[in-house]
């Protein structure tokens, strides 16, 4: 996965025989809509604005950003976060994020050509992968905390996509 990942760490790390243990510390995954028309995207981003604000409660939010929410809809009672989103107007337009500690995912338009709806993941533990504990590689693989290390940068992403591109429903 490193060699995969950072192709030169051999030849960088081969003067000094170091040894280092590759992390990530914060990751984004950007879903970008491209428009030929930017009036096409200006007619209908108010609208993508206000579903955004209107249709996504907190359980939606939670459940986007790696968090188990019941069946009631409510977040789990172990949840002692919070859920914030909020709406800035910047000179290239309005933004508007969502997030969770300090993961969020948010929608924006990218100089009146494209829309973009990013994840970006700072506390990898709030999402899961199937693994073995550390340093146990004889027991079963169970679904724990995503880690900051490299050897998952592919469920990084697997996460990011399903925040950033939701299946339709069936």
């Amino acid at each position: 996965m490193l060699d995969q990942n950072h192709p030169l760490h051999r030849e960088i790390c081969r003067p000094l025989d170091w040894e280092y243990y590759w992390t990530c510390c914060e990751s984004e995954y950007a879903t970008d809509v491209m428009f030929r028309d930017p009036d096409r995207l200006a007619a209908l981003y108010p609208r993508l604005v206000q579903h955004a604000l209107l249709s996504f409660g907190s359980a939606d939010v939670l459940r986007f950003l790696g968090h188990k929410v019941p069946l009631s809809g409510k977040s789990h009672p172990q949840f002692e976060g919070q859920v914030v989103t909020d709406l800035k107007a910047r000179p290239e337009g309005i933004r508007i994020k969502h997030h969770v500690e300090h993961n969020s995912i948010k929608m924006y338009d990218k100089f009146g050509r494209g829309l973009r709806i990013e994840t970006t993941i700072n506390q990898p533990k709030s999402f899961r992968v199937s693994r073995r504990p550390e340093g146990s590689p004889g027991e079963p693989r169970k679904w724990r905390a995503l880690q900051r290390g490299l050897a998952h940068l592919d469920r990084r992403a697997e996460v990011s996509k399903a925040a950033t591109l939701p299946s339709p429903p069936a």
